[in-house]
Order: C-alpha cells, then sequence, then structure tokens
C-alpha cells in the first residue's frame, strides 16, 4: 500500500470516526442523518403490507442480479487489459440475513482479479461485528479474486467492524491509496471514509494526494465525483442510493438519499468530466426488506484499453 491515511493514520482516523459516530448516534435518524428518509419508509413500508404486496417485495430483495459491463479506457497500462473487478456494495447482512446465502449461490465460481466493496456491510448498528463479518465471510467465500478484496466503509458501518472485517481476510482503506501491479506497470487504488454523514477534509485529501497513472476510487456515496475527477480518477465505484430501491416502473427513484448536484448520478453508468463513474443498485436493502422495480445487483466489470 502506498502511503497512509491523510490526516495522521489509521488510528487518526479511527478516533475521528469514532467520535462522528458517537454525535450521529445521539440524533434520532442516526448515522443515516436523513429524518425525511425514515418517514417515507415508514410510511412505505405500511402501504405495502396494507395492500400485500410486502411478499413480492420481500422475494425481489433476495433476487441479486449479477450485471456484467465493459469499460474502455484509454491510458488504461496494457498489463491490465481484461482486468476483472467484482463490485458490491450495500449489503446489510442484518436486514436481510438471508441474503448472505443467496447472494453467496448466485456468485459461487466466480473469478475475477479484485473484489471492490464500497461499505454498508451492517444496517443497525447494535449487531455484532462478528455476525457482519461471518455474512461477508460466506459472501466473499464463493468467489475467487486474484488480487484480493479491498472496502471502504459506508454510512451505516461503525468502526469498530475494522478488526473483524480485517480478520476475513478484507484490505480496508480508510483515506489510503493501494497499488496493484502486473510486472512493471500498475493501477492505483484509494479507498475514502463516507462522504454522506462522515464527510472530512481528510477524505478529499486522500483524493487529492493519491498519486499518478490511471487511478480507480471506491467511495461510499457517488457525492465525492467532482472532487475525484479533479483528482484525475479514470473510474469512480459507489453505491448508498440503492437505486431507489421502491421505484416506479421503469426503474424511477422515489428516494435517492443523495444531495443535488449528484441526484443525477443516482444509479448506473454516469460520466462527470474525463471519469467514468458507476453508482450500484445494491445488493442489500436498507430500513425495508423490499424492492420494486430495483433489482439488486453484484456488477462485474471487465476493463479494457482503448486505442487512441
Amino acid at each position: 500500500m502506498d502511503g497512509g491515511e491523510a490526516g495522521g493514520g489509521r488510528e487518526a482516523f479511527i478516533e475521528r470516526r469514532r467520535a462522528r459516530e458517537s454525535e450521529l448516534a445521539g440524533r434520532p435518524s442516526g448515522f443515516v442523518g436523513n429524518a425525511t428518509f425514515h418517514a417515507f419508509s415508514s410510511a412505505a413500508g405500511l402501504a405495502l403490507r396494507v395492500v400485500g404486496l410486502a411478499g413480492a417485495g420481500h422475494r425481489n430483495a433476495l433476487s441479486v442480479r449479477v450485471e456484467e459491463i465493459v469499460l474502455d479506457f484509454p491510458g488504461l497500462p496494457p498489463a491490465f487489459d481484461g482486468y476483472r473487478i467484482l463490485h458490491l456494495s450495500d449489503m446489510h447482512f442484518d436486514r436481510l440475513p438471508r441474503l448472505s446465502e443467496e447472494l453467496a449461490r448466485t456468485l459461487a465460481g466466480t473469478e475475477v482479479d479484485l473484489v471492490a466493496v464500497t461499505g454498508d456491510f451492517m444496517d443497525r448498528q447494535s449487531t455484532p461485528a462478528e455476525v457482519i463479518a461471518g455474512h461477508a465471510a460466506r459472501v466473499l467465500g464463493s468467489v475467487t479474486a486474484r488480487d484480493g478484496v479491498f472496502a471502504t466503509l459506508g454510512n451505516h458501518d461503525a468502526v469498530r467492524l475494522l478488526p473483524a472485517l480485517s480478520a476475513i481476510g478484507i484490505r480496508m482503506l480508510l483515506n489510503e491509496t493501494a497499488t496493484v501491479r502486473r510486472g512493471d506497470e500498475r493501477i492505483r487504488l484509494t479507498g475514502i471514509d463516507d462522504v454522506h454523514s462522515f464527510a472530512t477534509p481528510h477524505a478529499f485529501r486522500a483524493l487529492a494526494d493519491s498519486g499518478d497513472g490511471f487511478k480507480i476510487a471506491l467511495v461510499h456515496s457517488p457525492e465525492a465525483a467532482s472532487e475525484a475527477e479533479r483528482a484525475g480518477f479514470r473510474l469512480y465505484l459507489a453505491g448508498h442510493t440503492h437505486g431507489g430501491q421502491l421505484c416506479l416502473p421503469g426503474g424511477r427513484p422515489l428516494f435517492t438519499g443523495i444531495r443535488r448536484p449528484h441526484r443525477k448520478l443516482c444509479a448506473g453508468l454516469w460520466r462527470v468530466g474525463e471519469m467514468t463513474g458507476y453508482t450500484s443498485r445494491g445488493a442489500g436493502v436498507t430500513k425495508l426488506p423490499f424492492r420494486f422495480n430495483c433489482p439488486g445487483e453484484a456488477t462485474l466489470f471487465v476493463l479494457r484499453v482503448l486505442s487512441e
């Protein structure tokens, strides 16, 4: 790994994160920090149960798709032509405990170069870390990743998860940059803390200080897209929005959970300047164990060299 956490090292990161968690825990909406979302979810859940659609919504939530997307990049080091990245996000294992079993079955036998997880392993801050890590281990055990598993924290994740996730082989990027090499060529992978509820100058500094070359940003939310593009990143992987989770026909979200001007980045592929981004619909659910018109996903990216 190149360098360290921007702002005093991993211990300093943990102390800052823990202090912010304590501050947010005293608010009615907790880490999520959005009372409107809580009110919307409560009303929607009641309505779905009253009209008898809860069962269908629950079945939808357990049906996760694998989406394969080929991305062409000028400037991708030739040794990484065909590089395969499995992107997982927003699994919220304690909200839908059967998800880890279903997701492991869906991904069984998948072979990739790298797994990238953009946060929200957990939903409730009271869930034991070992329970969350057990679910994560089940899913990741179904996948072979040549260069390992890298992850960031989401806005639902408690910093106390770190030891348990590290113990199962996940390399947590805490405002840090890692380098993946193929011979003399390399790509850089920068992971920063959630910028929706836990934004700090240290996270944005980690993007700015990420070095040169072909760079990929792992961020829980798309809300740092402009900063990443200015720092020269070519690919930005995010989640957080669940694609809306409860959507109108055609996938139109009723609620995205992200702030302007980033709401247009709430799902799928997007561009900001010269940077390609992708916001996953996520594999899991939050608040309500339902999905409509918005299937959960695990995304397999294949990176290709685009001839200039």
